[in-house]
């Protein structure tokens, strides 16, 4: 089971129908996909186990090596973290999308990490994203704004209390998760549980 990532973004573009398509697309779980398919070939991969040197193995190496030589990848897992940037699509009835005055704004998880390759990909087909993230079990948030521009606040780490959040981390990523009001929260939590 994943970490989840928090991901809240804005997405715009000089086309409405392509908002719209992603709109659809965002609600059926299927916005990754629309836009940066899988290729067929990569979904119907067999991971069974075989023995080494058995039919079996030698068809599934050779199918590995046809798909590598074909696409980049063996198949749809490493396709997706590194055509995406997360394993799974996102969307679906678990994720908010909602289209107002031509701007999509989308509220959704992705596992372990945010879908930054797709942001890249996507901006290259004409869309302004405006992208926050945050990670607490691995502790990293960052922003993905305009066509290029991305800023990961990893490498300082969430190293633990509110105070250590809203001296280092930008307060726009702060407001979107409101993580300096959890982690005051839970402080709290910890500290009524200590006496």
């Amino acid at each position: 089971m994943p970490n989840w990532c928090e991901n809240k973004v804005r997405l715009n573009h000089s086309d409405i129908a392509m908002l719209e398509r992603a709109k659809t697309a965002f609600e059926n779980r299927a916005f990754l996909k629309e836009f940066i398919p899988i290729p067929e070939d990569l979904h119907n991969t067999d991971h069974a186990y075989y023995p080494v040197g058995s039919a079996e193995w030698d068809e599934r190496e050779r199918n590995v090596k046809e798909n590598v030589a074909k696409y980049g990848y063996s198949d749809w897992y490493d396709f997706a973290n590194a055509e995406w940037g997360t394993k799974w699509d996102v969307g679906g009835d678990d994720a908010e999308a909602e289209l107002v005055d031509g701007v999509l704004h989308l509220d959704f998880d992705s596992a372990w990490s945010p879908p930054i390759e797709a942001y890249e990909k996507l901006a290259k087909m004409g869309f302004d994203i405006e992208a926050y993230f945050y990670e607490a079990g691995c502790a990293f948030c960052g922003i993905f704004v305009g066509n290029e521009e991305y800023t990961e606040f990893d490498e300082y780490g969430i190293e633990g209390d509110a105070a250590w959040v809203t001296r280092h981390i930008p307060s726009a990523i702060d407001e979107e998760f409101a993580i300096s009001e959890r982690m005051f929260e839970w402080e709290k939590e910890q500290a009524e549980e200590d006496l």
